[in-house]
């Protein structure tokens, strides 16, 4: 059962940025970006410059190796990695001005990293959702994009815009390994959340419960990625949960009403590739179900919870991590 049809927002797929888009929002014509090394005018003045140069939080050392690990966790395998015999690990970071409203202050920016052969393109929302009224004010630099890059890029020219981040590899791997001893999980206001959205968007009683034992598999949360995903074991249905606000930011609807909740059945909706079935964005390939899988059931928190048959007992919540005593 698929409860949308979009496709999964961090794919590697025509869902995400192409080069006409990376390019508009930097100034560029497609040509230049992402496909080719890439060049900027000189700025006519240094306030001019300075509006040019990345924002200083994706710049951060600390928000850079938070990226490197989500990618290592979700996107990475043996073709991406090129390590090589280099001691470096090198971040290159502009800043993008995609066209918006007068009253959308949010910031862009894109990061490239050589080393994974990759690029993404990330964001901290400043804006008034239209319909609602609500401001949507994120703290930090999210995914909202991701593209490959094809082994040309990487030499851009550090000129206005671009600005270059040396990272130590050894430190960075280790980093990177150390994190699977500190990951996080969502706590119980989120994960109650998560719980109803999920019903609500199946249609059913966001305060009901189906008697018996369930058992869910709650992948770890990221700084740089603004979702969650759940793995039900008992329905083979793969889960992913998205949102305007910052999705950790205590104070969200208890029904979970402003969630927007993608479904996939592991045995129903996954292909071997997009062309398999051209012009549907409603499955997923088994490649992306199995990193899913992989952060849900390896690196994730296993739930077991037992609904007794009489729904005014409370329920007993068994918690597992593995990696953890």
């Amino acid at each position: 059962m698929v409860l949308a049809t979009s496709a999964l927002s961090l794919v590697l797929s025509a869902a995400t940025w192409g080069a006409e888009e990376v390019a508009a929002a930097a100034g560029q014509t497609a040509a230049e970006s992402p496909a080719a090394p890439l060049t900027e005018t000189p700025s006519a003045n240094a306030a001019e410059a300075e509006a040019l140069n990345p924002p200083a939080a994706v710049l951060d050392p600390e928000y850079l190796e938070d990226l490197a690990v989500f990618l290592y966790w979700w996107y990475l395998d043996e073709e991406d990695l090129d390590l090589g015999d280099r001691k470096g690990f090198v971040f290159r970071v502009r800043r993008l001005r995609p066209e918006a409203d007068e009253a959308d202050h949010s910031e862009w920016a894109e990061i490239r990293l050589p080393a994974f052969k990759l690029g993404v393109v990330v964001k901290r929302p400043d804006y008034v959702i239209e319909e609602t009224g609500d401001a949507v004010k994120g703290k930090m630099f999210r995914i909202v994009n991701l593209f490959r890059l094809d082994g040309t890029e990487g030499g851009e020219q550090e000129t206005d815009g671009w600005q270059r981040v040396d990272l130590s590899l050894p430190d960075m791997l280790e980093e990177i390994y150390a994190r699977y001893e500190h990951r996080r999980f969502p706590d119980a206001e989120l994960t109650e959340r998560l719980h109803r959205a999920c019903r609500r968007a199946m249609n059913l009683d966001v305060n009901g419960r189906e008697a018996g034992d369930q058992v869910m598999h709650i992948a770890p949360l990221s700084d740089v990625a603004n979702e969650a995903w759940v793995y039900l074991e008992n329905q083979c249905l793969l889960l992913q949960f998205t949102t305007d606000r910052d999705i950790e930011e205590p104070g969200g609807d208890p029904d979970g009403a402003d969630m927007r909740v993608r479904g996939y059945n592991l045995i129903e909706d996954t292909i071997t590739t997009p062309e398999e079935i051209p012009g549907t964005t409603q499955y997923m390939t088994m490649d992306q179900a199995g990193r899913a899988l992989y952060n849900c059931l390896v690196l994730g928190k296993r739930l077991i919870v037992l609904n007794p048959e009489d729904v005014q007992e409370t329920p007993i919540v068994k918690e597992f991590v593995v990696g953890r005593q």
